[in-house]
């Protein structure tokens, strides 16, 4: 607790040996205490801070507290995301934490090279708003001026994806090897009737993959084939499929849906899910974190706290 002098002076002393002290504090706040980086480096001139802040250092929202949501919005990340005319969809993974922790962690593996080198600490600031505007500098570059409009970032005009429906479980496939075999398959699955259908005449790449759009969606082609595999697929049980397409050099695997996923005996085993109870939602099932420390219990799960609860820096 920093409020708590005792406790800032324990931090002060454990900050003489360390090689990275990261923090969330924000530079003002720690200066108050003497705990800023150029405090800090009086004692050991080789410490590396890495401050991370929801909005940044400067400019108009520096003082804001910051959420998940407003992160998303405002970067754009919602944009590809659910049907025209309803409401918006937010990403499901936190993006915007684990992407900070990401830049975060190659910044101070700069900074420790910088550090073996000189044997001089250094400063890092990084923020989340930031850290997602990164992330989307890539979509946005193949917004401008494309060959064609299309590809898996206007997924959101077509209908959800899914699996292959099959005759029990859904299944993903991707291509098979050589173009010559596709009339092989077809055979195979019973689809002599679609042989001379114009769009069974281009690449297996461009006509099957993961999903119905592909692993990196090429186009209308996968979507508008899907309801002729689908039928042929109906025929057969998602294991069978599968075997037909690593006959032909493609692959198969069978999709389980959420519920048969957190079901599974080995991710049963490995203690990945939690539950808790919230006095809105009832009972929530959550995420672990994927790792576990020698001696020290798995935690359990604290409630929910607003975005709006946030305390501002």
């Amino acid at each position: 607790d920093l409020e708590r002098p005792a406790d800032r002076d324990e931090l002060r002393e454990l900050l003489r040996d360390v090689d990275v002290f990261i923090e969330e504090e924000g530079q003002d706040r720690l200066g108050r205490w003497g705990l800023d980086q150029a405090s800090l480096e009086q004692t050991n001139p080789a410490i590396i801070t890495c401050s991370i802040s929801p909005f940044g250092e400067d400019g108009p929202l520096r003082d804001h507290p910051g959420s998940e949501l407003v992160f998303q919005a405002m970067s754009d990340f919602l944009s590809h995301l659910g049907e025209p005319g309803e409401e918006p969809v937010r990403m499901g993974p936190d993006m915007a934490t684990a992407g900070t922790s990401l830049y975060a962690c190659q910044a101070i593996l700069g900074a420790l090279y910088h550090q073996w080198r000189t044997g001089v600490g250094q400063r890092i600031a990084i923020n989340e708003l930031g850290a997602l505007l990164h992330q989307r500098a890539v979509q946005w570059t193949s917004l401008v001026d494309p060959d064609e409009w299309n590809g898996y970032l206007f997924g959101y005009l077509k209908p959800p994806d899914h699996p292959y429906k099959t005759k029990d479980q859904p299944i993903m496939v991707n291509a098979i090897s050589r173009a010559e075999d596709m009339p092989l398959l077809m055979e195979e699955l019973g689809m002599e009737s679609h042989l001379g259908n114009p769009l069974f005449q281009h690449p297996p790449e461009y006509l099957v993959g993961w999903g119905s759009n592909g692993a990196v969606d090429t186009g209308e082609i996968p979507m508008l084939a899907k309801p002729i595999w689908e039928e042929a697929f109906s025929r057969f049980t998602a294991e069978q499929i599968a075997d037909v397409f690593i006959k032909y050099g493609g692959n198969g695997v069978l999709a389980n849906d959420y519920r048969q996923l957190y079901d599974h005996p080995q991710v049963q085993t490995l203690g990945l899910f939690g539950e808790m109870d919230d006095p809105t939602l009832g009972t929530v099932r959550y995420q672990r974190m994927p790792w576990t420390l020698d001696g020290v219990p798995v935690p359990s799960a604290r409630p929910f706290r607003d975005a709006t609860a946030t305390r501002a820096r």
